[in-house]
């Protein structure tokens, strides 16, 4: 853990603060420079004022209760217990729970060393929980950016790539949370080089590609998806293997 917190500060030169107690809320609106805290909740990062840390936990209810009719991620992926998944932009990872909850096996993919920090906490965390041991074992982690990662499973079995970049400025309908300004210090928009990189392989490794985007944002680089599943403020754009991808 200590050497993904050292690529983290590294990175983002920031301090990391190991403490045996709680940060209250007055300590952290405090914090106008970048740093990673440590206490017995695990690992948090602290910016212009705000706490970001998962807190998979606090999640528990949803993730009993996912499923299609409620979850219109699930209504997109088509999952079963048998099934492979690439969640290539973790982010947060509460995408990867509610996959692995469907029984999948899910592989989050996340560039970021804080984000991929984070996450490796979080997991750690919940492998110690009784209530949530059937769903750890179907997730895994891997510290890459995307590309790179699915050069390196070319050749294992994955039936869905899933592919959440971070939206346009001015794409959102509503309020952005506290949670997404500050993923917003993490990563851009991708490039129309990278969004087309990224989707075609994407496609290389999976017979099917869904994407989500804004309601309103055009496709990833500019592809017309082979189906589409809607939203109230999101989409899912889906891509199968019997589709070309212009470069």
């Amino acid at each position: 853990m200590l050497e993904v917190a050292s690529r983290a500060q590294n990175f983002l030169n920031v301090d990391l603060v190991l403490v045996d107690g709680q940060f209250d809320s007055k300590w952290i609106k405090a914090q106008l420079e970048p740093c990673l805290i440590h206490d017995q909740r695990g690992f948090g990062f602290v910016a212009s004022g705000r706490l970001l840390r998962p807190d998979w936990k606090k999640f528990a209810r949803r993730v009993v209760k996912a499923g299609r009719k409620t979850e219109g991620l699930l209504r997109a992926l088509k999952l079963s217990p048998q099934s492979s998944v690439v969640d290539a932009t973790a982010g947060l990872g509460v995408d990867s729970l509610l996959m692995a909850s469907t029984g999948a096996q899910v592989t989050m993919i996340e560039r970021h060393p804080v984000l991929a920090l984070l996450l490796s906490d979080q997991l750690q965390q919940i492998e110690q929980e009784a209530n949530w041991r059937s769903i750890a074992p179907r997730l895994s982690l891997t510290h890459s950016d995307a590309v790179t990662a699915f050069d390196q499973l070319q050749g294992q079995p994955v039936d869905v790539v899933y592919l959440d970049p971070m939206f346009e400025t001015g794409s959102y309908r509503a309020k952005v949370s506290g949670n997404m300004q500050l993923l917003h210090k993490f990563s851009e928009p991708p490039s129309e080089d990278e969004q087309h990189a990224l989707l075609k392989s994407a496609m290389q490794l999976a017979n099917k590609v869904v994407v989500k985007r804004a309601a309103g944002a055009p496709p990833l680089a500019g592809e017309t998806p082979q189906a589409v599943s809607t939203g109230d403020s999101v989409r899912y754009d889906i891509y199968t293997l019997y589709r070309s991808v212009s470069v």
